[in-house]
């Protein structure tokens, strides 16, 4: 088949029936599409030498013949996609077979760097986020729509993990092979030393948060679901759970707080720490209620008991 023949052909009897874009309202109304005889990926211009009005279908079969006259350009292959796409799709009735068609096209030719480079430049500091309507794009992190929660965060809630095979799976933490543990979060298998933990909490040691990264926190966290809590199984792994969880009910998960206690040192620095810890025995660090006075209602209510 000689794909350049019957290209020319129909642009020939497009220019030859001299086509004008008409009104909807007028009488001899027909739909018509511009369509660049030289693709602009090829150099092809903007200039009327270069447009011609083609049919809706006649816009489409030309664009598919491209495919096979240029067959290493993605370009023409990307274009030809868009038709998939179209809020005008329906005028194209792409069939099963000839959809399966376009995809292979598309995946014949690998994306080259250039490409894959300027896709990282363009998505660089930015997050893919979701509006109401469902419609997903990258906005900058300080987006003000993004921070008052107009748009959310298409990842939110999702953790990267693993399968017993070691195939790695991109889950909501809700999703139920998470919870149960067939699929584990790929940092929990990393194990860190006594020596290790201590140097952590001597580093944290008085640490204070700034007024800047409570408020960043609080945004963070704004619209997250409550009512959960960090647990741990016996193997150390750990889940972000709902109280009423049966394996939390039943005593196969613990709480990742059970045992400690909130203390304070002389400073009135907070921290949360095990009981057995050596400063909270000696009494360098106290309880948060060590000192505080009961209200009036309660000493009522020890009295009469």
């Amino acid at each position: 088949m000689n794909h350049q023949k019957i290209y020319d052909a129909i642009i020939s009897k497009a220019k030859l029936e001299n086509r004008k874009k008409l009104k909807k309202t007028d009488e001899n109304y027909v739909y018509y599409e511009n369509h660049h005889i030289i693709p602009k990926c090829l150099g092809g211009n903007n200039n009327k030498e270069n447009l011609v009005l083609l049919k809706a279908r006649e816009h489409f079969i030309c664009h598919f013949l491209l495919t096979f006259i240029h067959k290493n350009n993605k370009g023409i292959r990307i274009t030809l996609r868009r038709f998939q796409y179209s809020k005008k799709r329906n005028l194209y009735k792409i069939s099963s077979r000839l959809y399966e068609r376009l995809k292979c096209i598309i995946a014949e030719i690998p994306t080259s760097e250039e490409t894959k480079n300027k896709i990282r430049k363009t998505i660089k500091g930015k997050i893919l986020v979701t509006d109401k309507s469902g419609k997903r794009f990258y906005v900058s992190k300080d987006d003000p729509s993004y921070l008052n929660g107009e748009l959310i965060n298409v990842l939110k809630d999702h953790l990267l993990t693993k399968d017993k095979d070691g195939n790695k799976h991109y889950v909501s933490k809700y999703d139920p092979r998470y919870i149960s543990g067939e699929l584990v979060f790929i940092q929990t298998g990393l194990k860190r030393s006594k020596e290790s933990k201590q140097r952590m909490r001597e580093a944290q040691l008085g640490q204070q948060q700034s007024e800047e990264t409570k408020k960043k926190r609080s945004i963070s966290n704004k619209g997250k679901r409550s009512g959960q809590i960090m647990v741990k199984d016996i193997n150390g792994i750990c889940y972000s759970i709902y109280k009423n969880n049966p394996r939390y009910i039943s005593g196969e998960l613990i709480s990742m707080n059970k045992g400690r206690i909130m203390v304070k040192d002389k400073n009135n620095n907070c921290y949360s720490i095990y009981k057995d810890d050596p400063r909270y025995i000696s009494g360098e660090l106290v309880t948060m209620n060590k000192g505080r006075k009961l209200k009036e209602s309660d000493t009522k209510v020890a009295k009469k008991e």
